[in-house]
């Protein structure tokens, strides 16, 4: 599931592959207002933790890859969309 997701999003975003966690921290892509990229997620119905609940800084969010693989590919498929949508203005 880890690799399932990071695999699937690190050619967009910045993310460390996690060790032992359910969750990674993927870095917004350079120049996209976390607030804007929230609310675009949001309305795909892709649920994701701001990074701003964890850190002062608005430039990462939190994903868990707790969910069944279907459920995976799809926030995938969005959050590789948001990114090539949001940086192409």
């Amino acid at each position: 599931k880890r690799d399932r997701i990071v695999d699937g999003i690190g050619a967009h975003y910045d993310v460390s592959r996690p060790q032992g966690a359910f969750y990674c921290w993927p870095a917004l892509p350079p120049g996209i207002q976390a607030d804007h990229f929230l609310q675009a997620a949001l309305e795909q119905n892709l649920l994701i933790v701001p990074g701003s609940a964890f850190s002062p800084r608005q430039t990462h969010f939190r994903l868990s890859f707790a969910a069944q693989d279907d459920t995976l590919d799809r926030g995938v498929e969005i959050l590789v969309k948001l990114a090539e949508d949001l940086t192409q203005g």
